[in-house]
């Protein structure tokens, strides 16, 4: 790069910007356009996954929701289920100690040797 004069020429401007300059600037520039396009772009893609991902988190939790729901539901139908077999069991029982105590007053004691 020439020297710098105490006061500068138009001679000496044009040896500075010469056409390899302008060429270099412009191609700096472009570059520079270029790759700040590539980040915006890079950016918006980013974004656009993470809210993507917000959202499939979102539908997830729902699904996770309703699934213990059913879960709970489930759970409470089991023990439902027990607590009528236990009960179903008892009446049984009881249903057993009547018919044997009808047979035995209807036959004797026939009844009891079953």
């Amino acid at each position: 790069m020439p020297q710098i004069p105490d006061k500068p020429s138009n001679q000496w401007l044009a040896k500075l910007f010469t056409s390899e300059f302008i060429i270099s600037a412009i191609v700096v520039i472009f570059t520079a356009g270029v790759l700040w396009n590539n980040i915006q772009s890079a950016i918006a893609q980013a974004q656009s996954a993470a809210n993507a991902s917000a959202a499939k988190a979102d539908r997830v939790e729902v699904v996770v929701s309703q699934i213990q729901t059913d879960v709970e539901v489930i759970k409470q139908k089991q023990i439902n289920a027990a607590e009528k077999m236990v009960e179903q069991s008892e009446e049984l029982a009881e249903q057993r100690k009547d018919i044997k105590a009808i047979l035995r007053l209807l036959g004797g004691d026939n009844g009891a040797a079953h």
